[in-house]
C-alpha cells in the first residue's frame, strides 16, 4: 500500500524555514516560493524533498531553458491527440535517468535552490525532474490555450521498495493521465476500475487515495 505523506514529511523536517501564507498545502512557501505538489501549479513553484535533497525551482520566466524546450515541442506537435505523446517523447529525450548525477547534485545543494535549468543543460535527472520538466511543459500548454486539461506532480513511497514521482494530467472531462518517463509509462487510469495493469503493463500505485 503507497503512502502519499511526502509533502507532510517534508512540511514535518523543515519546520522553522516553511512559511505558511494560507491553510491548507497549497499555502506553504520556501524561501520566497510556493512549494509544489499535487494540488498546487507547477511554473514559479520549488520543488522539496521528504528527506534532504536539492530544493528544484522551477520557473520558465527567470530561466530560459524551460522555453527552449517548450519551442521544440511546438515544433512536435501535429493535433491535440498527438500532445501527450510528444511531451512524453520530448521529456525523455531531453532528460536521460541518471541517479548518480542526481545524487552528486542533492548532496552539493542540501535544500538549497538549484533550477531546473541545470538538469535540461545537463540532459540528466531522475523521476522529479522529469515528472517537473512534464507538467511544466502541460501547464505551458494550458496557459496558452492549446489544452484545457491541468498537469499537477504526484509522488509517494511504497514501503520496502521506495519513492517515487510522476506527471499527472487531468483533462477537461475528467479523464486522468499519467506521463511517467522515469518509468517508461505513458497511459490513462480508468475512472471506475482501479487496475494494477493496463495492456499487461504493471504499473505503479499511480491511483490517490480518494
Amino acid at each position: 500500500m503507497a503512502k502519499w505523506d511526502k509533502t507532510q514529511l517534508m512540511e514535518r523536517r523543515l519546520e522553522g524555514k516553511l512559511e505558511r501564507r494560507f491553510m491548507g498545502l497549497g499555502g506553504l512557501f520556501y524561501e520566497g516560493r510556493f512549494v509544489i505538489h499535487r494540488n498546487t501549479r507547477i511554473d514559479g513553484g520549488v520543488c522539496l524533498g521528504q528527506g534532504v535533497r536539492e530544493a528544484i525551482v522551477v520557473d520558465s520566466t527567470k530561466y530560459p531553458m524551460i522555453n527552449a524546450v517548450y519551442r521544440k515541442l511546438e515544433t512536435m506537435i501535429k493535433g491535440k491527440d498527438t500532445i501527450l505523446s510528444s511531451v512524453y517523447t520530448l521529456v525523455d529525450k531531453t532528460l536521460k535517468y541518471d541517479e548518480k548525477f542526481a545524487l552528486k547534485i542533492d548532496k552539493k545543494y542540501p535544500d538549497k535552490k538549484v533550477s531546473l535549468d541545470l538538469f535540461i543543460i545537463n540532459r540528466k535527472g531522475v523521476c522529479r525532474h522529469m515528472a517537473l520538466l512534464c507538467g511544466v511543459l502541460l501547464e505551458k500548454l494550458h496557459n496558452s490555450g492549446i489544452i484545457r486539461g491541468k498537469p499537477s506532480i504526484d509522488r509517494n513511497h511504497i514501503p520496502m521498495v521506495g519513492g517515487h514521482a510522476w506527471c499527472r494530467y487531468t483533462n477537461s472531462v475528467g479523464d486522468v493521465f499519467i506521463l511517467d518517463v522515469a518509468q517508461h509509462f505513458l497511459g490513462r487510469l480508468d475512472k471506475h476500475e482501479k487496475n494494477v495493469k493496463i495492456d499487461s503493463y504493471k504499473i505503479w500505485e499511480y491511483y490517490r487515495p480518494e
